[in-house]
């Protein structure tokens, strides 16, 4: 069984200036931890219903990472 996905703060900060550049220059470290959050919810509530969306968005995902 994998590990679950913890929120680092490289990914925080990451998050924090995509939100600052395609969302708002107000954003703060909270709200780009809340976004992580919420992703992480959403996901797992789409693999639990939807395991088969999930895995075609995984496919699409790593389609773009080797090209």
């Amino acid at each position: 069984m994998t590990k679950p996905y913890e929120i680092s703060d490289k990914d925080i900060e990451a998050t924090l200036r995509y939100m600052k550049l395609h969302e708002s220059k107000n954003s703060t470290l909270e709200d780009a931890r809340k976004k992580l959050e919420d992703l992480g919810s959403d996901l797992r509530k789409l693999a639990q219903n939807e395991p088969e969306s999930l895995l075609n968005i995984k496919k699409k995902i790593d389609k773009r990472h080797k090209t």
